[in-house]
């Protein structure tokens, strides 16, 4: 089983990574070139998924602070890894304490 990233980390284990990002062109992108403020950071992974682009739309375009170049399941997958990360961290602690005498 692949291990987990510690919390707050932006480095995602192997095994779960999604397919790499579109790769930026040598020049970057302007922002006027990208559909919202947020998708800046989606090049170098280090985005944060619009929870409304995909569903009822971003009310707030291109000023959103968060990504629309994500995909609709992306929001979902990352919060699902977190949580098994964070399942997995504790049954470490838990197993440790068990063999501490």
């Amino acid at each position: 089983e692949p291990p987990c990233i510690a919390p707050g980390s932006l480095a995602l284990a192997a095994s779960s990574a999604p397919p790499p990002a579109p790769a930026a062109p040598p020049w970057g992108p302007s922002a006027a070139e990208l559909p919202s403020m947020g998708s800046q950071s989606h090049f170098d992974g280090t985005c944060k998924p619009c929870a409304f682009f995909h569903t009822a739309g971003c009310a707030n375009g291109t000023n959103c602070q968060f990504c629309h170049l994500c995909g609709s399941e992306e929001k979902k997958r990352r919060r699902k890894e977190k949580l098994k990360c964070k399942r997995q961290a504790g049954k470490e602690l838990k197993a440790e304490g068990e063999e501490s005498p």
